[in-house]
């Protein structure tokens, strides 16, 4: 299965019902070329920022989720701001400060002391560290097929999952390598998706237009403050989390997707 594939028209639904306007001035853009059947989807910088910021935001987010599992909070807490620090470009690293990197190499090392299992969660929220580091939009104009735009396009687009299947693997942290961090994300966008479902999302519908071989324009939006019960209010939430589903788990997944949000009672 391949890590991203494209979302349909919902996207477009969740965006027109939070009244979000998408000036041209300010937007992505996909011109479909028919002679040589090619897409060139152009994004604005507002879009990059927005894009970048939302993927930075969740996987900062499923670190801290990790770095909370580990015994000795004042440790995990040295090592969380130690990985989590900009000028840290590889938290897997040792640190300088004696402190840090002494807790790094208990965690590391600790696979069973007393009773607590650290390594897993600590190779974990390392690997979702270095991943919030990962800009996911790197060129602001892409070229590609409409083939290649409904195979891989999509919220996943440039995320770069490799190092945390290949830490998950390794762990056994999780059931499986992709269904264990497909899991881990989903969990995570459940319970957090005012915050980055918006620019995650309209994302893709770049994608969509070259899939359909449609020129188009719109804006990516930026994350929302609300919270989860009053974004549910305003009728997108299902949406929301019915796309991020759909996204990483596939077409295929669809009948179970469509149970998974009703059950949710958005």
């Amino acid at each position: 299965m391949k890590l991203s594939h494209l979302i349909a028209s919902t996207a477009t639904d969740a965006v027109i019902a939070t009244g979000v306007a998408t000036p041209h001035a300010n937007a992505w853009e996909n011109d479909y070329n028919a002679a040589t059947n090619t897409c060139t989807i152009t994004f604005s910088d507002q879009d990059q920022s927005n894009v970048n910021n939302a993927y930075r935001e969740l996987f900062e987010l499923m670190a801290k989720n990790s770095f909370a599992a580990l015994s000795n909070p004042k440790d995990a807490k040295l090592v969380q701001e130690y990985a989590l620090d900009p000028a840290t470009k590889n938290a897997a690293l040792l640190s300088g400060d004696g402190k840090v990197s002494s807790a790094q190499t208990k965690y590391f090392f600790n696979t069973m002391t007393l009773g607590v299992k650290d390594h897993p969660d600590y190779i974990r929220a390392i690997a979702f560290a270095n991943l919030s580091k990962k800009p996911v939009i790197t060129e602001q104009t892409l070229t590609m097929t409409p083939e290649e735009a409904h195979e891989d396009g999509g919220v996943m687009y440039g995320v770069d999952l490799a190092g945390v299947i290949a830490a998950s693997a390794w762990t056994g942290v999780t059931e499986g390598s992709f269904v264990g961090v497909r899991d881990l994300i989903l969990e995570t966008a459940k319970e957090n998706y005012p915050r980055f479902g918006g620019p995650i999302l309209t994302y893709s519908q770049a994608f969509e237009a070259c899939a359909n071989k449609e020129d188009a324009n719109g804006s990516t939006v930026a994350g929302s403050n609300l919270t989860g019960d009053q974004f549910s209010s305003i009728g997108i939430a299902g949406g929301v989390i019915g796309l991020i589903l759909i996204a990483i788990m596939g077409f295929a997944a669809r009948p179970f997707v469509d149970q998974f949000v009703a059950n949710l009672g958005f």
